[in-house]
Formats: C-alpha cells, sequence, structure tokens
C-alpha cells in the first residue's frame, strides 16, 4: 500500500527544505521532487502567457506521470511512503480559472487522491520573504505574486478534508518540526510509524 503526501505552498514557504530534513531522518520515505523546479533547471525560460501555459501544462503531465509510475510499481508487501514536493493541483494556481475545464481537471478528485496535504505558509513580511528566497535559482516570484499564489493554492486545496495548514515562524526549524509533528501524527492515525 502506498501512502501518498503532498507537501504544498507557494514559492519559497519551505517545502523542499522541509522534505529534505524528513528524508534526512526518515531515508525510507520516497521523494517526488518538484517539478517545476526540475525542469526550470534545463534553463527553459517562459516570457508570454502562452509558454506558461505550456510550462504548466507539462509540470501537471510530468507530474501525474511521476505520481502514477510511484502508484503502479510494485513493491511486495513493502508498504511506502511518498511526499510530493507540491501537488498536482499547484500547477492550476499558476493559470486562469479556465485552464481546469480546458484540461479536464476534477480538482476534488486530484486533492483527495493525497492522503494529507500538509501546507505551509509563507512570511507575513516583504524583507522574510526576500530574505529566504534570496538563494533560490528557480524562483522568480516576488513576495506579492507568491501571496497571490498562496491565496488561490489554499482555495484548491481545501476539498482535501486532511489538509494542514502550516503557520510561518520566525525559526524555520520550529515550523519544520510542526509539519514534521504532523506527518507523523497523519502516519500514526493511520497505523504507520516511522
Amino acid at each position: 500500500m502506498l501512502v501518498k503526501i503532498a507537501v504544498t505552498g507557494a514559492p519559497c514557504s519551505g517545502k523542499t527544505e522541509f522534505i529534505n530534513t524528513v528524508i534526512s531522518e526518515h531515508p525510507e520515505i520516497l521523494v517526488i521532487p518538484e517539478v517545476a523546479s526540475i525542469v526550470k533547471s534545463t534553463g527553459l525560460k517562459f516570457a508570454t502567457e502562452n509558454e506558461r501555459i505550456i510550462f504548466q501544462k507539462t509540470v501537471l503531465g510530468l507530474q501525474m506521470d511521476f505520481e502514477r509510475q510511484m502508484e503502479s510499481a510494485t513493491y511486495g508487501e513493502v508498504s511506502y511512503i511518498v511526499l510530493c514536493d507540491r501537488g498536482t493541483v499547484d500547477a492550476v494556481a499558476y493559470c486562469k480559472d479556465s485552464f481546469i475545464t480546458e484540461n479536464n481537471i476534477n480538482i476534488a478528485e486530484e486533492t483527495a487522491s493525497y492522503g494529507l496535504a500538509i501546507f505551509l505558509k509563507l512570511p507575513e513580511s516583504r524583507n522574510q520573504y526576500d530574505s529566504f528566497c534570496k538563494d533560490n535559482l528557480y524562483r522568480d516570484e516576488d513576495y506579492d505574486t507568491s501571496k497571490a499564489l498562496e491565496a488561490k493554492q489554499l482555495s484548491l486545496w481545501q476539498s482535501n478534508s486532511n489538509m494542514v495548514i502550516i503557520p510561518y515562524c520566525e525559526s524555520a526549524i520550529k515550523k519544520y518540526e510542526a509539519a514534521h509533528n504532523v506527518l507523523l501524527e497523519f502516519l500514526k492515525s493511520n497505523g504507520r510509524y516511522l
């Protein structure tokens, strides 16, 4: 049995860093890395609205492929936990609402495919955000753009009954501890222990 968990939130909310802290303690957990960063690492740039839509379709398709591959792989009697650095619906937040209907995306089905969604919140100030994001090579969103994306992502993820919002904390360590505790509690309540 595979337990799929989305770690989500706006750009520079700490998703990848949180996942890295979890797998450093629990190397048995499988990870689907952030697809958008993988695609951007190729040097791909997009300047027009049409290019951005094509980019998000690519990200969405690759994310779905990665997740299907994990779900269909045969692991015998072993039960795996998979942390996804973003979920499928996160690509939708970057596009107009028409993207959902044009691409036949069922938001409720997509969010329900994750047993748990851990939503990491952004800092409440521009200075904190800028400080946190300054070394991220694949982020070009400013604070206002990221806050708007966060609001849209939250509205999309609301249909997952197991979404837990982790508020921003001055200490990244405390924020990640809070998220880690949510992860452990969820697994424990489902008879899974790390």
